[in-house]
């Protein structure tokens, strides 16, 4: 169980579980009520403290993002993730910010800055995915992009990226907007 707990967790990433999620992934059947007093909660915390105590991943470029989230590819619907980094771009957080409908999602600026803020982040990458699998930005992802490019600069952090992940459309994986110019 152990190891099944641990992949899952780091794929969907630990800090972006929420309580429900906690629980059903641990297996955990008793009252809901107790569940931060049971053996399978002490496990998950346990597993989550030892992963946060190891070197974080350091990323080198928009491909080691896209393997990091490449489970979004296969979703039916939208969602929009943040990467906090420090400044040797090592992983301090992944933070599930929403999820939306076949078409798009809500972001909440507010809580992107948040979150940058209290985890120190030097540097930020923004991701979502598109079930449609056409890579090209919308408007409105341009839009978003450049509305927390300024927020997130006037906190002393860098957006390095927005990357969009697809299925594969037309041979590519994944759309990187600093590789294309637009960050």
């Amino acid at each position: 169980m152990k190891a099944i707990l641990k992949d899952k967790a780091e794929q969907y990433g630990y800090n972006s579980m929420n309580d429900t999620e906690i629980i059903k992934l641990t297996g955990y059947k008793g009252n809901p009520e107790n569940f931060y007093n049971s053996a399978q909660y002490k496990a998950f915390k346990e597993l989550v403290n030892r992963e946060r105590r190891q070197e974080p991943k350091k990323l080198t470029g928009s491909r080691d993002i896209y393997e990091y989230f490449k489970f979004l590819e296969d979703l039916d619907h939208e969602q929009f993730h943040v990467l906090l980094l420090n400044n040797r771009l090592g992983i301090i957080k992944s933070i599930f910010i929403g999820k939306g409908n076949e078409t798009g999602t809500v972001v909440n600026k507010k809580e992107v800055l948040k979150q940058v803020i209290e985890n120190k982040a030097v540097n930020v990458v923004l991701v979502h995915n598109h079930p449609s699998g056409i890579l090209q930005p919308s408007s409105a992802d341009s839009q978003i992009t450049s509305q927390l490019k300024q927020a997130i600069q006037l906190v002393d952090s860098n957006l390095i990226d927005h990357i969009i992940i697809g299925k594969g459309y037309e041979g590519k994986l994944f759309y990187s907007f600093a590789d294309n110019g637009n960050i």
